[in-house]
């Protein structure tokens, strides 16, 4: 009976990963037939209680003190530049080589994020070697900063107290950074989301804002907090000496007492819409000026997290999400010494992979339902030896792939546009204007060049603006690869309804009533446009415009390109003209085009003219369609008004 009672004990045990009947099975309390599996399988999966991470208040949750942000300075570079309505990953990344930089934001890059990274570092003249070309060929906003910490002692910088902005009171840099979050945040709109991370041991296997969007349906809105639980039962407020002993140094023993078994968040990994940033580090620094903790021996803002969250200091909308169920998969305590001595680990080290069995094949952090990739992973570096390879790799992918050039690979393109799209899409129009914004001269409207054919030009002190059209994919494949050699160039791509842009080039050649050849024309279009959609990745310096859309408001994307203090002094704010003239060559229109103010679109345009041809022309707006009509091997193209005998064809293959 006794020995059934033990194999029966260690089934259920080994069935739900060392939880049973609401009870861990744990450390010293661990059955010694559990014991005995850790070398082979860990007990120690599962979710915290509920109760252990909640706030042991029923009051409700406060709203804080508005406060005035702390100044947060000009950005390091102008371009990449934010984006108003953009998601937000941000960190304090203080004094990091290329390495740590490649970790954290080469791997948020490789999982497909495309949203604003916007870090706070040292200046560019204290940027480490490569640094800065790295951070800003990867889309990074960076804001400087110069901690002068000398005054005080201490091993951990972070926890030193520190000048760091004229006005403000010295501060650790623990809480400088909450300041920093939160004058960063004010910059960024109500409909963002943002995650703040600890920098140096994260890594990401995923777009961490599209985890939430899965996980929960929708985006995170209003007040709306994700906070994140280390290992509970390992990393207790109780059992933890960093985090019990703040809490208990500032806030009491009695605080302390009540907060003991709660399962210790982490003030590293935090998600939440604007708003609730917003407030979240402002109840925080308010209640850094309320208590001083730092001068009563806690500099760190660890403690502060707790307190707020466990005595109901924040919103009802904060939500706590548990180790190894969540974005964020915390590691750090699922091996160490304070759990090991208490008996919840084997007395040797432990790792993740071979150990607690989280990792797959290809090396990946994996939520404890043994299928799921984390997000997120923090905390990684207390197991540096196993991942150092693994993160090398995940950064080493966003490296540019092919051998450049030494003047390409010096020039960042940082005063070059270039303007691409299938041709008759209102390129030369937008040339024009953006030329006229910076004050320089165009060479003519039939200057079709490729940057990289014109480097010394490409990146010259000067602004140039190069236009060529995209006419078949391999064009769009070319104008993609541009990102790499220029990577702060500014990139437009221009598009056009599909009624008007094929009449449009029927109207220029003698295939003015040829029904295959306006098919033909959309096949080639359709294509363009896809190939675009495909290859493109979209950052703060690219764009992908309609004509209709920047004829009806010319000024945000001008403003968006270049900005009012990047403009010629001279410039005047395009405005709606009237139509164009009628008649005229096509070298007489674009001429035209690029001499008048951003003119009214006609969108009816192709009805008036075409006749018969309306309804097919208005058909071929459907791709799908289009791709389902039978195609020829090649369209022939006249590539000049009928006058002009020359025809050239292109192959739909390419």
């Amino acid at each position: 009976m006794s020995s059934m009672r033990l194999l029966l004990l260690f089934c259920t045990a080994d069935a739900q990963r060392g939880w049973r009947n609401g009870n861990w099975i744990s450390g010293f309390r661990a059955p010694e037939d559990v014991k005995a599996q850790w070398a082979a399988r860990p007990p120690m999966f599962g979710p915290a209680p509920l109760a252990n991470r909640r706030p042991v208040t029923d009051a409700p949750g406060k709203l804080a003190k508005p406060r005035t942000p702390a100044p947060l300075g000009e950005p390091l570079w102008p371009f990449p530049a934010q984006r108003y309505d953009a998601d937000v990953v941000t960190g304090l990344a203080l004094n990091y080589r290329e390495f740590s930089h490649r970790a954290f934001v080469g791997s948020l890059r490789r999982a497909g994020y495309t949203g604003d990274i916007t870090l706070i570092t040292e200046p560019r003249s204290r940027l480490q070697r490569g640094c800065e070309a790295y951070l800003r060929k990867s889309g990074v906003v960076a804001y400087g900063l110069v901690p002068d910490c000398s005054a005080s002692s201490g091993g951990n910088i972070k926890h030193k107290t520190c000048k760091w902005r004229e006005g403000q009171p010295p501060l650790p840099l623990a809480i400088i950074r909450h300041a920093l979050y939160l004058a960063i945040a004010k910059t960024y709109s109500p409909r963002s989301m943002f995650y703040v991370a600890d920098y140096r041991d994260t890594f990401f296997q995923a777009d961490p804002f599209q985890r939430v969007i899965e996980r929960r349906g929708r985006r995170l809105e209003g007040l709306e907090l994700l906070v994140v639980a280390e290992h509970w039962p390992f990393k207790k407020v109780g059992n933890c000496p960093f985090n019990g002993g703040w809490v208990r140094n500032c806030w009491g023993r009695a605080e302390w007492d009540r907060l003991r078994n709660q399962s210790v968040l982490c003030s590293g990994s935090y998600m939440g819409a604007q708003p609730a940033i917003v407030n979240f580090e402002t109840r925080l620094l308010n209640e850094v000026d309320a208590h001083d903790c730092h001068h009563k021996g806690v500099p760190s803002d660890q403690g502060y997290l707790n307190y707020l969250f466990y005595t109901g200091n924040l919103p009802a909308e904060t939500f706590v999400e548990t180790r190894g169920d969540g974005v964020v998969n915390t590691v750090g305590s699922l091996d160490g010494s304070r759990p090991r001595h208490a008996g919840y680990l084997p007395p040797t080290h432990v790792n993740i992979g071979e150990y607690w069995k989280i990792r797959d094949a290809a090396g990946y952090v994996l939520e404890d339902d043994l299928t799921t990739r984390s997000a997120a992973v923090h905390q990684w570096d207390r197991f540096g030896l196993e991942f150092h390879q693994f993160v090398s790799e995940l950064g080493r992918d966003v490296r540019p792939r092919r051998r450049l050039s030494s003047a390409q690979k010096l020039c960042d393109g940082e005063r070059l546009i270039v303007i691409g799209g299938f041709h008759h899409s209102f390129t030369s129009v937008l040339r024009a204007q953006l030329a006229k914004r910076l004050g320089v001269p165009l060479r003519g409207g039939r200057d079709e060049r490729w940057p990289d054919d014109h480097v010394e030009e490409a990146c010259s002190a000067e602004w140039t603006v190069f236009k060529k059209p995209t006419n078949s994919p391999r064009d769009v494949r070319r104008f993609e690869g541009l990102r790499r050699k220029f990577p702060a160039a500014r990139m437009i791509f221009c598009t056009r309804d599909a009624p008007n842009q094929i009449w449009s080039l029927m109207k220029r050649t003698c295939y003015r009533t040829s029904e295959p050849f306006a098919t033909c024309t959309a096949l080639k279009r359709c294509m363009i446009n896809e190939a675009e959609r495909k290859w493109r990745r979209p950052s703060a310096r690219d764009w992908t415009v309609d004509l209709a859309d920047f004829a009806a408001d010319p000024r945000s994307l001008l403003r968006a390109v270049v900005p009012a203090h990047l403009a010629h002094p001279s410039v005047r704010e395009p405005r709606s003209a009237a139509g164009p003239p009628r008649g005229g060559s096509h070298d007489d229109l674009r001429r035209w085009q690029e001499a008048q103010p951003v003119y009214a679109y006609d969108v009816s345009t192709y009805e008036r003219e075409s006749g018969s041809l309306a309804p097919l022309l208005k058909s071929l707006s459907n791709c799908a369609r289009v791709h389902s009509l039978p195609r020829s091997l090649a369209c022939l193209v006249k590539r000049d008004n009928c006058s002009h005998q020359v025809i050239s064809s292109y192959t739909l293959s390419e």
